[in-house]
């Protein structure tokens, strides 16, 4: 019998600096993103599923928007800031196909995040 298991991880051991966004999914006011080539304060690479729950006040380049969506195929984080209960994202969207890109900075509030990598 094959066992998994799901560790939970300390956001502040975590850095996000050119990871990539694989996917992003919002059921209400709770937002996951799934994250590949997260670095840890220990040297290690993974993957993280985070997940912000009460997110509420999503604004997008300044303009509130409704939700949180991958933009394009593929996203790589500039930046990730979290700071009491309020998140600050810039992502650079890449459709590799066109050869288009696009930054966008996000910001949004939340009641608590979590990150955990299954293992």
């Amino acid at each position: 019998m094959r066992h998994t298991f799901t560790l939970v991880i300390n956001m502040e051991k975590l850095y996000f600096h050119e990871a990539t966004i694989e996917a992003v999914s919002q059921n209400g006011e709770i937002v996951q993103f799934s994250i590949e080539g997260v670095h840890t304060d220990n040297g290690e690479v993974c993957n993280v599923q985070v997940t912000f729950n009460g997110v509420h006040e999503i604004l997008r380049d300044g303009c509130e928007v409704d939700s949180l969506f991958m933009e394009m195929d593929d996203g790589e984080v500039l930046s990730l800031e979290l700071n009491s209960g309020r998140a600050n994202l810039v992502v650079e969207w890449n459709n590799f196909v066109d050869r288009q890109s696009d930054v966008k900075a996000y910001q949004f509030n939340y009641s608590t995040v979590t990150a955990s990598s299954p293992h």
